[in-house]
């Protein structure tokens, strides 16, 4: 759950936190200079998706190409041993 947070929702969701704290400020910035900013409803809520969705899968494919790891042997699958119990997969080390 946590990896799919960081991975997905978090930078899905990172640009329009920018964009929104960005907003905040300027906004509190016209207000002690007189003028009028736009609201958070004319935001370019298109874009900062594209972003949002550009970033995550960046990170997505960052995150896996940098965690591979070098298979050398044989892979068991998961199966039922000699007494009911569930063996997890595993990768066998090649025999030299």
């Amino acid at each position: 759950m946590i990896r799919i947070l960081l991975e997905v929702l978090v930078p899905l969701l990172l640009p329009a936190a920018i964009y929104l704290l960005w907003l905040a400020a300027m906004r509190r910035r016209a207000a002690r200079g007189g003028r009028d900013m736009p609201g958070w409803v004319e935001a370019p809520w298109p874009l900062l998706g594209i972003a949002g969705i550009l970033l995550a899968a960046t990170i997505t494919i960052a995150v896996n190409v940098s965690n591979r790891m070098p298979i050398e042997g044989t892979y068991v699958p998961v199966h039922t041993g000699p007494d009911g119990r569930v063996v997890p997969g595993r990768v066998e080390p090649a025999r030299p």
